[in-house]
């Protein structure tokens, strides 16, 4: 199952992206998947919610845009700043 693969980089971007912009805890994520991506929605959307546990997506929502071509690509992500410091 490679979305497994797929979603677990996704959150490791998202995770070490939120982190550098003092963000501690992510709420929402948007991606785009190319019709031509061999991407099954319903099985990236069962491995986001496996592997977002124990990261600061823990209470993310996923939100899949289709879309023509063979991409993967994050859109955005929302989240909530760190109060004072935050660890990463």
């Amino acid at each position: 199952m490679h979305e497994l693969s797929l979603i677990s980089e996704v959150i490791e971007q998202v995770s070490r992206d939120a982190c550098e912009r003092g963000i501690e805890k992510v709420n929402s994520v948007t991606l785009t998947i190319g019709s031509l991506s061999h991407v099954q929605p319903d099985s990236l959307q069962f491995c986001f919610d496996l592997a977002k546990q124990q990261t600061i997506l823990h209470d993310a929502a996923l939100e899949i845009i289709k879309k023509e071509g063979n991409q993967l690509e994050i859109v955005e992500y929302e989240g909530e700043q760190a109060h004072g410091e935050h660890s990463c």
